[in-house]
């Protein structure tokens, strides 16, 4: 099984943290990348509640454990890198 370590910025609040772990966040960010490699960044705008989104949280690659190929089995583990 493949692991990849994505990292968001310090200062992304307790909502979008939250949104980030979803099941669709988490679905949409394997559909739209179909390989990750280190240092790949990948924006991405999460619901902020009535019908609102965020401006895009730019999520970076740290890690990736296995093959790069991400697919319906593949992990996202999401850590917290300063600023």
């Amino acid at each position: 099984m493949t692991t990849v370590t994505v990292s968001y910025p310090s200062d992304v609040g307790d909502w979008a943290r939250e949104q980030l772990r979803t099941d669709h966040v988490r679905a949409y960010l394997k559909r739209s990348n179909d390989r990750a490699s280190e240092g790949d960044a990948w924006p991405v705008a999460v619901n902020e509640g009535c019908g609102v989104t965020s401006d895009d949280v730019p999520l970076r690659v740290e890690a990736v454990d296995g093959d790069p190929v991400l697919d319906e089995t593949a992990e996202l583990r999401f850590v917290e890198r300063e600023n």
